[in-house]
């Protein structure tokens, strides 16, 4: 994760201002996956605990579909770019696509902020689906 965000900075994508260090001690993932009746995996307690950042997107550039026996050259070539080559990419890399990641983080105030709306979101787009699939019509 630091290593990533070095690169993002070196690339000048994000800066040091957007970055900032968490602490979540095992008792408060206890006590957040009592709340939300869950069991976060190791990997993804690793990843919050590495470090925050204020933003929630990042746009990236990627290869275009059409070129799959190229793409090992061409994502050495972005790597390779400042964020001002991708920027202008659209007319001098035709084969490069824009898209945009969403990037879970850890809250300032409160390590769980972003997690527990994400995972509430989910929750009701499951009941949404589920009552859609029995035929209850919920919220007409």
């Amino acid at each position: 994760m630091k290593g990533a965000c070095e690169a993002l900075i070196r690339r000048g994508v994000i800066t040091k201002d957007d970055l900032f260090d968490v602490t979540i001690t095992d008792e408060q993932f206890r006590q957040f996956e009592e709340e939300m009746e869950v069991t976060i995996p190791s990997e993804v307690r690793a990843y919050l605990r590495a470090g925050g950042h204020k933003f929630s997107m990042l746009k990236a550039a990627v290869p275009a579909d059409d070129i799959y026996d190229k793409t090992p050259e061409v994502m050495h070539q972005i790597k390779e770019m400042s964020a001002e080559e991708l920027l202008e990419s659209d007319e001098e890399l035709p084969y490069l696509e824009e898209i945009w990641s969403d990037i879970l983080s850890a809250g300032e105030d409160d390590p769980f902020s972003e997690l527990r709306e994400r995972m509430e979101e989910l929750r009701l787009f499951a009941t949404l689906v589920k009552n859609e699939a029995s035929g209850i019509m919920v919220g007409a």
